[in-house]
Formats: structure tokens, C-alpha cells, sequence
């Protein structure tokens, strides 16, 4: 009898990333502070939510509720422990960690997971809820 066994993050495992509390944020579009999500690929940060702090990036602009995405800037890789944060530079595209190098890709619907099997993690980078109403983004957990 054979048995396959699949090592995967695909299905709920973010890997080393401790859970946070339940959390909801709106970011309303109509204030300049927001700007950067006025446009497709331009992001936020916000270090008030979230285990390491929270992007929300703006991924299509079609007046959907699912334009937009939120991440968590802790790695999901194990260097967690050491501090391992995600950088991020508005209209730079690729995330990486400071840590352990991993690279993660967001556009194109790449949805937080590593931009290629070299990656020193297999796991995506952990992906909030968001809803988006016309006028305010929601990101919540």
C-alpha cells in the first residue's frame, strides 16, 4: 500500500506567524493620506495592525469589492523568532524579508506566495480580509 504524503502551506499553515487579535481597519479613499492606493499597484503600510504590521495593496481597478489585498509583513519562513520582517517600499513590487532574503509575489493574483521553489520558505505571506465598498477599504482578521 502506498502512501502520499504532501507537504504544502497551501491549504491554512503561514508558517511561524504567531496569531493576532481580531482586528477590522477602514482607509478611506477620499483622504489624501491615502493616495497611494488611488492607483493599481500603490500601497499603504500600516504598522497598527497585524502581528508586524499590515500592506494594503491595490491590485485592480474596477470598482470591485476585491481590488484590493492585505498582507502581514511578518515572514512566514521561521526566522519570525529573529525579528524576520517583510520590507516594503511603495511601487516596489516584490516584498522580501530582511531576514532570510524570501521574496514574495503579490502581483499579477501571485497572492503573497514566493516568487519562485529557491525561496528559503514554501509558505505565502499571510493574507487578511479586505472588502472594498467604492470609497473605504476594510481590511480585517
Amino acid at each position: 500500500m502506498a502512501v502520499l504524503l504532501l507537504s504544502s502551506c497551501r491549504q491554512v499553515d503561514y508558517g511561524e506567524i504567531p496569531e493576532v487579535v481580531t482586528f477590522q481597519r477602514s482607509y478611506d479613499l477620499n483622504l489624501t493620506s491615502n493616495r497611494d492606493l488611488w492607483s493599481v499597484n500603490g500601497s499603504i503600510l500600516d504598522e497598527t495592525v497585524g502581528y508586524k504590521g499590515i500592506i494594503v495593496f491595490r491590485q485592480k481597478s474596477e470598482g470591485a469589492h476585491d481590488d484590493f489585498v492585505a498582507y502581514e509583513r511578518a515572514c512566514p519562513n521561521d526566522c519570525v523568532s529573529a525579528g524576520g520582517t517583510v520590507s516594503w517600499e511603495p511601487w516596489i513590487l516584490i516584498p522580501q524579508c530582511d531576514k532570510c532574503g524570501a521574496q514574495f509575489l503579490i502581483l499579477y493574483g501571485g497572492e503573497g506566495w514566493p516568487i519562485d521553489d529557491k525561496q528559503p520558505t514554501n509558505c505565502p505571506l499571510k493574507q487578511y480580509d479586505t472588502y472594498f465598498d467604492g470609497r473605504y477599504v476594510i481590511v480585517s482578521h
